[in-house]
């Protein structure tokens, strides 16, 4: 993984953007390639716009390679919210159907949920590179596990 901070990117159709993070992932297979972004915010800045701005950034990153997976992170570095774009699909990944889920660092374990939720983020990113079948496939509790397991499999040793 490569994190590269402000950054902005033109493209010829669509507004520039900048990006406080941009996740990026490289391998024998793939070039250097986003996979994520991270939004980060001033402590107890979160506000409606600034999910409309995460989505966006997502959407322009999908915009060069629609059919990838792209995950987003907005924070305060208290609060965070998880979202994700494929094929033009907003996904919030959360247990509540109905209203936009924060979670909060209250806690040591708190900030390990936190920490592993990006880490499957970022499997799924990747795992959304190396196969033909939509994300959501790999949505499934049984499938996510799977991911891990290959991920860090073909990562043993580096």
């Amino acid at each position: 993984l490569t994190l590269r901070s402000e950054i902005t990117l033109r493209s010829g159709d669509l507004p520039s953007n900048r990006y406080d993070y941009i996740l990026y992932y490289e391998s024998d297979w793939l070039e250097n390639k986003p996979i994520g972004v991270v939004e980060a915010k001033r402590q107890g800045s979160l506000k409606d716009d600034s999910v409309a701005q995460l989505l966006v950034q997502l959407l322009l990153l999908s915009f060069e390679d629609p059919n990838m997976f792209y995950f987003g992170v907005l924070s305060d570095a208290y609060r965070f919210i998880f979202a994700g774009v494929s094929k033009q699909k907003v996904l919030f990944f959360q247990t509540n159907k109905t209203q936009l889920e924060i979670s909060t660092v209250k806690s040591d374990h708190d900030v390990r949920s936190i920490v592993s939720k990006i880490s499957w983020l970022i499997d799924l990113a990747i795992q959304s590179r190396k196969s033909p079948r939509p994300i959501e496939d790999f949505l499934v509790r049984e499938e996510v596990l799977k991911i891990r397991e290959s991920f860090f499999q073909m990562n043993k040793g580096t």
